[in-house]
């Protein structure tokens, strides 16, 4: 997340650069997803810097995930996979939730 939330955040100053209205077009979700963003930037550098491993193999799978989505959309459509997204939400949160 405090990788996500920072790609997001530009992402939406990016397109709020092009189109100045594009900022309507977000709701809660998108506060949601992009809340950690404000964290400490110095603090989250050094803590993704020291995992460094891990959150890059993190991203490559995060990046497969993307192009298996972006298929999805420019084919066969995205239930298939929302299906299985919201099924494996259900599983992690029993999983942590016991």
């Amino acid at each position: 997340p405090h990788l996500l939330a920072p790609c997001l955040a530009r992402l939406a100053g990016e397109l709020r650069s092009e189109n100045p209205d594009a900022v309507h077009l977000t709701g809660g979700s998108f506060a949601d997803a992009t809340r950690v963003a404000r964290s400490d930037p110095a603090l989250w550098s050094e803590i993704l810097h020291l995992n460094r491993t891990a959150v890059l193999e993190a991203v490559d799978r995060f990046r497969d995930l993307l192009t298996e989505a972006r298929t999805c959309l420019g084919s066969e459509g995205m239930e298939p996979f929302l299906s299985t997204a919201a099924r494996d939400h259900d599983r992690w949160r029993e999983a942590r939730d016991g």
